[in-house]
């Protein structure tokens, strides 16, 4: 064989060699790359799986709140002030029954706004921020 021709031999070898080694690269790191993507997208399906499931909870939530008993507001408001009766609070007890305090006429402009302060001061609730207001008498 001829130098040419050895020379042309190895030249092509190395250069197959190259390329071999090129592709085992190349391949080494997409396959790296396709795990880093699976392991990705699991951790970003984990992550919506979760987000969607406290979505749901929070719309099945707010559904709630907004959800009537059916039985008509006047019930519903008996039921809740007989409920807020067993809580302990801050001493002020909610009227359950019919409201008898006579309003005074229209044009009775002194006695509109007694009852307005009496209206104000049965609604004002005692809190550490608001002065605690005279009791209301019946």
């Amino acid at each position: 064989m001829d130098p040419v021709s050895i020379g042309l031999t190895l030249f092509f070898a190395a250069s197959t060699s190259a390329v071999i080694w090129w592709l085992v690269q190349a391949e080494i790191s997409l396959r790296k790359l396709r795990e880093d993507l699976e392991t990705a997208h699991a951790e970003t399906s984990l992550n919506l799986a979760s987000v969607n499931a406290r979505t749901e909870e929070l719309a099945e939530r707010l559904s709630r709140r907004h959800a009537s008993s059916g039985n008509g507001l006047l019930v519903d408001a008996r039921e809740l002030g007989s409920r807020l009766a067993d809580i302990p609070g801050p001493g002020a007890v909610m009227p359950l029954v019919e409201d008898v305090f006579t309003l005074p006429e229209p044009t009775d402009l002194d006695g509109l706004s007694a009852a307005i302060r009496r209206l104000e001061k049965s609604v004002m609730l005692p809190s550490a921020t608001i002065k605690i207001s005279e009791p209301v008498e019946s």
